[in-house]
């Protein structure tokens, strides 16, 4: 009869639960930091220089805030700023009555021209609870809330809010701003792409074990579900998968589909994430395995081990039997 050979076991040894979490939050600081440098040292600046209109539109959008008084725009950080809170009502009262009036009808940012500041307050059914107007057109609290330190707030803020929405829905405001977020947006899907590619993608296309700075740090190395080495195939599904996984499908579940790998990770007998069974791969423990490139390596490494042994024995075994001579 054929001798049945007993199936060996590959040497690895399945990366440890900790182990691979702190070699993520490694990577994720190293997206970040690179995605910082990417965005705002190359394809932001090259983004605005190509889109000519860039500087104009944005200049014309904050000035938008700054004559309806509805902003503060801080020049040393290039931040708009919400006003103080004490201003809430008289700059929104403002905004209507000045800013809004018709005479600046296809000048000014407004999408509620024509309509007074007690108009558009009487026109919101929200308000109606809370305030009330006097014979000169100013605005109050009615009686049972005068005292009430935070429903006034609450209606300061709810009337700076409705302001700031006529302000940013009339058309002029829209022009540049949606150009302005065009440009924006595209240059940071942009550097998430290339920032993703150079953390995620390049270090484990270079590295016969798959890893990235993270792993390289905890000694982690990714190998295919034998626990030989894996493909660049697979680490290039790997990479896809993780992408959609946690970024693309992160974004578009608040994050749920990310926690739903990771709940995996932590149950699954090998502590494979979701983008693990995409790429028929796992994550090893590089200090404790030794990874074969592939079963007929390992065979040959397995045979000439047992060979030696194999020797040994019999050199021990002819002395002896030359000793009872």
């Amino acid at each position: 009869m054929e001798e049945v050979k007993e199936e060996r076991i590959v040497p690895v040894q399945n990366a440890g639960l900790v182990k691979r979490t702190f070699a993520g939050i490694v990577d994720l600081f190293v997206l970040v930091f690179v995605f910082l440098l990417v965005q705002g040292f190359a394809v932001f600046p090259i983004a605005t220089s190509v889109a000519k209109d860039y500087d104009a539109k944005y200049e014309t959008y904050i000035q938008y805030y700054k004559d309806a008084n509805l902003a503060l725009f801080d020049e040393e950080s290039n931040q708009l700023n919400m006003i103080e809170k004490d201003n809430y009502l008289t700059n929104s009262e403002n905004y209507y009555n000045v800013y809004c009036s018709s005479e600046f009808e296809g000048v000014h940012a407004c999408s509620a021209y024509g309509k007074t500041f007690r108009e558009v307050i009487e026109e919101d059914e929200n308000l109606e609870k809370y305030v009330t107007f006097d014979d000169q057109d100013k605005i109050q609290m009615k009686d049972e809330y005068k005292d009430d330190e935070d429903a006034i707030a609450s209606v300061n803020e709810y009337i700076y809010s409705k302001a700031l929405n006529d302000l940013q829905n009339s058309e002029l405001f829209l022009e540049p701003y949606k150009y302005v977020s065009r440009v924006q947006s595209y240059s940071m899907y942009i550097s998430v792409a290339i920032s993703l590619l150079l953390v995620y993608l390049l270090p484990t296309m270079i590295s016969k074990k798959g890893q990235t700075i993270g792993k390289i740090v905890f000694k982690l190395a990714v190998t295919n579900q034998e626990g030989f080495e894996v493909k660049k195939s697979q680490v290039f599904v790997r990479f896809l998968a993780f992408s959609v996984i946690n970024i693309l499908l992160g974004l578009m579940s608040y994050m749920l589909v990310p926690l739903i790998s990771f709940t995996f990770m932590i149950f699954s007998k090998r502590n494979n994430a979701l983008h693990d069974y995409c790429a028929v791969t796992k994550v090893v423990d590089d200090k404790t395995s030794v990874i074969y490139k592939n079963r007929e390596e390992f065979d040959k490494a397995m045979d000439k081990e047992e060979n030696r042994f194999a020797e040994i024995d019999k050199s021990r075994a002819d002395y002896y039997s030359s000793q009872e001579k």
